[in-house]
């Protein structure tokens, strides 16, 4: 359709039907918007058609000829130039508003109709006066006339809203008092301290969980235009949120995230005992608030923001996995001196629940070869005590992560204090650490060695020096065939570790993204694969892939063949073991 083309005309063709021929108009030139959007004003303005009796019967369905969202979005852009009566014209955004459902754009065409209440003052009076006549059936109305209503009047009276907000109608009290939050205060009014005293007094009788959420957002408007309200606002919101559960939950977590850096840290301090009470199936409010979580995580103060997951995690006990934190968990990834911080805190409290948290954190992050710091200042006493236990809760906890546990041994064998106390942590690199994985974590220890200071250097060479000694020794014993299974065994072992991973293979292809992508198919044999690309021109294109290989390998600790109940009990004791207060 040629880009000149008038709405008048399209819609000439099309017989009438002005919502097909919005739709089709829009549909073939999405960057005209504003051009359609004034042809359908003038349109509608010189009595050519009635846009507002069109757009009332739009409906939102896949039965119709026209896209929902994008032919409401003419309209949209069309309605703060529309000449029409306020009250038809509130029926059919009200109507296109409810139309919507659920979808966050459901919202968005009431900032039209306070666009088109501005246009002509005396429209927002008359938009207040029906909804004080029918505050249940106009209750999505009132935050946009009340927005209209105090942009274009000079002096502003929220009497009304304030009113509504003492509604019987639940509905109508949500909406009032989120209206309260949006009206426009300018700089010097008092405004702000009568709304929050009527906040007040609201609060004290309200029961409805999400109208205390829209309170609590609400009186953070009202302490934003007014700090000498903060010490009133931080009470109330305070009061709401333990009178709240899940809906003013969201909003608490909402502004931690959203406001984190505009809100005082007294709010601050006020929200986060009540963010305890999230619950972990509800994961937007959880989203939230790691998102709110992981700004607290500044490398310069993280103090707040560290308790409180700790606190967190601790109050849950296990029903929230660290792993469901994804921003925070990436916040104190990449901060080293942080990651310090959590490491050598958590396995020190000996707590499961924390001690439990740290390999999420650690093990998607750390490269083989880089190792891991503790924090000096978390530790009570640089001595036998504190820094052997560190090591056994890093081996406990980070054995399956074995090259991070031989990393934090090191580490702490540089703050050794003396011979003993460096001679116990070398013997845990030995049993169990090397000699369960005597491959990638002793060339980890090899490389490690060469750039460390001589005592801990000399240490880490006696260990592997008896690892060495440890496995050549066993390699002189002779084979004794009595010992080996047989080949039946041997191919039924094989047999059930094979099906085992196919089984895990397709479990894991059930739930991969990118597997689902894509079409696939089984070579048998042969160099290349063969694919057809068909770009609409004549013959198909020929692709020719090579076939390249691609394995992945991984080391199994050796006494869980040997002697998997000492390893078990050894582990667990390295995790259950706890420092006496």
């Amino acid at each position: 359709m040629p880009q000149e083309q008038s709405l008048k005309e399209v819609l000439q063709a099309a017989s009438g039907d002005l919502l097909q021929a919005i739709h089709a108009t829009a549909r073939g030139a999405r960057d005209r918007f504003d051009d359609l959007a004034r042809d359908l004003a003038a349109l509608h303005n010189e009595g050519t058609v009635d846009a507002v009796a069109a757009f009332a019967g739009l409906k939102n369905s896949a039965q119709q000829n026209h896209e929902f969202f994008l032919t409401r979005h003419v309209f949209e852009k069309a309605l703060p130039q529309l000449q029409a009566p306020v009250e038809r014209v509130m029926g059919c955004v009200l109507a296109l508003c409810r139309e919507a459902g659920r979808d966050l754009a459901a919202g968005t065409i009431l900032n039209a109709f306070t666009a088109f209440c501005v246009q002509d003052p005396p429209r927002a009076d008359e938009a207040m006066r029906l909804i004080l006549a029918d505050p249940a059936g106009l209750a999505e109305m009132i935050a946009a006339v009340a927005v209209a209503q105090s942009t274009v009047a000079e002096i502003y009276d929220p009497a009304p809203v304030l009113d509504l907000a003492c509604h019987s109608v639940v509905e109508v009290r949500q909406h009032a008092v989120f209206a309260i939050g949006r009206i426009r205060v300018p700089a010097t009014s008092t405004l702000p301290q009568v709304m929050l005293a009527a906040l007040e007094e609201a609060q004290t009788r309200e029961t409805n969980d999400h109208v205390l959420a829209a309170m609590i957002d609400a009186s953070l408007a009202c302490l934003i235009r007014d700090p000498a309200l903060q010490t009133r606002a931080v009470m109330l919101i305070d009061a709401a949120l333990g009178k709240g559960q899940g809906a003013s939950l969201h909003a608490a977590a909402g502004l931690l995230w959203l406001r984190g850096k505009e809100i005082p840290s007294s709010l601050r301090r006020a929200l986060l005992p009540h963010l305890l009470r999230v619950e972990p199936q509800h994961t937007g409010t959880l989203d939230q608030l790691d998102h709110g979580l992981a700004m607290m995580l500044t490398p310069e103060n993280p103090t707040d923001g560290l308790q409180f997951l700790e606190t967190l995690l601790v109050t849950h006990d296990g029903r929230l996995l660290v792993e469901s934190l994804r921003s925070t968990i990436s916040e104190i990834q990449q901060s080293p001196a942080l990651l310090a911080t959590v490491i050598t805190r958590w396995f020190l409290s000996g707590r499961k629940v924390l001690c439990e948290a740290i390999p999420q954190i650690v093990q998607a992050h750390r490269r083989v070869d880089l190792p891991i710091d503790i924090d000096e200042r978390e530790i009570p006493r640089m001595d036998f005590v504190h820094l052997v236990f560190i090591a056994r809760k890093a081996i406990g906890y980070l054995f399956m992560a074995h090259v991070a546990a031989a990393s934090i041994v090191v580490t702490l064998m540089h703050h050794a204090p003396d011979e003993e106390t460096l001679d116990a942590l070398a013997a845990l690199l030995i049993d169990p650490l090397l000699l369960n994985y005597p491959g990638s974590t002793r060339e980890y220890l090899e490389r490690r060695s060469a750039r460390t200071s001589e005592p801990v250097r000399h240490a880490i060479d006696k260990a592997l020096a008896a690892i060495a000694g440890h496995l050549g020794e066993l390699a002189q014993i002779p084979v004794l065939n009595a010992l080996q299974p047989g080949p039946s065994q041997r191919e039924t072992h094989r047999r059930q570790m094979a099906e085992s991973m196919a089984t895990a293979m397709k479990a894991a292809e059930r739930d991969s993204v990118f597997l689902n992508l894509f079409s696939r198919s089984t070579l048998l044999y042969g160099h290349k694969s063969i694919s057809y690309i068909h770009t609409g021109e004549s013959e198909p294109r020929r692709i020719e892939l090579p076939l390249t290989s691609h394995s992945v390998s991984m080391e199994f600790p050796r006494m869980e063949i040997l002697d998997p109940y000492g390893l078990d009990f050894t582990l667990r004791v390295f995790r259950v073991e706890r420092l006496d207060p």
